[in-house]
């Protein structure tokens, strides 16, 4: 299915502008709309006030929450290239307690989010909801981008991380339009374990599905001679000049990958290419 609908949402002016340059121009490459949200959250407290002043609370509240949405949309307008007419600028407010649902519903009809990459130095736990409520309330494909990253096109060299799971099949259908469009696809199995239904011939039956849909790919069986999966990963991309990565999104819990650490936290902690993500 080609990629027709984009979405993405802002959160601050200071940190996104690099993330919307980005968007606008895949938007233009993929001739696709892009629907932008200019999230302001409504972080008003309802609980017990003294009496008289619970009026005046919320109105403070909503008003700063309003203006911050209005002046985040009058930014994204601003960015918007002349003469892009596929692209729509929405101010959006949420409650704090239902955003996940709420950015949730937005997403759903996307064929593909943007979102900044939410862990590090210029992530915050506001880029961590806006990611999962696309990954895991939806099942919304991700493109996260690293800071920096001020231009994306359909990459010519893609590593696609498998380990033969449910989540990695995910992020292949979903990346198919940039798998097909690629110069080159290297499929990188980092020590695939040896109960693999397909040990005798590793990669086989993916590298048979990509063939099938004209992908150009070879497979590639990698050693982890660092530390950690995201190591190997990264140190392979940077080898073979890779554009961008496709992977599925925590084959492991979310809790237990935050706690103790996996090859899905480390990347969006750490990779300095964009990952398409599926879940």
């Amino acid at each position: 299915m080609a990629i027709k609908s984009i979405a993405t949402v802002v959160t601050d002016i200071e940190t996104d502008g690099d993330m919307l340059k980005a968007s606008f121009s895949l938007a233009y490459a993929l001739d696709a709309h892009l629907d932008i949200y200019c999230l302001s959250v409504d972080t008003a407290r309802y609980g017990a006030l003294p009496a008289g002043s619970m009026g005046v609370v919320i109105e403070t509240d909503i008003a700063a929450t309003q203006e911050r949405a209005s002046d985040l949309a009058a930014w994204a307008e601003k960015a918007t290239p002349a003469g892009s007419y596929k692209v729509t600028v929405e101010p959006l407010i949420l409650p704090s307690m239902g955003l996940d649902n709420g950015l949730s519903r937005l997403l759903r009809f996307a064929d593909l989010a943007i979102a900044p990459r939410p862990y590090g130095e210029a992530g915050g736990m506001l880029q961590v909801q806006v990611l999962e409520s696309a990954l895991f309330q939806r099942g919304v494909p991700c493109l996260v981008l690293p800071p920096g990253q001020k231009s994306f096109a359909p990459p010519s060299r893609i590593t696609l991380a498998w380990d033969d799971s449910t989540e990695s099949l995910a992020a292949v259908r979903q990346a198919m339009p940039f798998l097909k469009s690629a110069d080159l696809v290297n499929v990188v199995m980092i020590d695939p374990p040896r109960n693999m239904p397909d040990r005798s011939d590793p990669g086989g039956m993916i590298g048979t599905m990509l063939a099938r849909h004209g992908v150009h790919c070879e497979i590639s069986v990698v050693s982890q001679t660092m530390p950690r999966v995201a190591d190997t990963l990264m140190r392979f991309c940077a080898e073979h000049e890779c554009q961008a990565v496709v992977m599925g999104a925590y084959n492991h819990s979310r809790i237990r990958e935050a706690i103790v650490g996996g090859p899905t936290r480390d990347m969006l902690q750490e990779a300095d290419v964009p990952l398409l993500m599926a879940h």
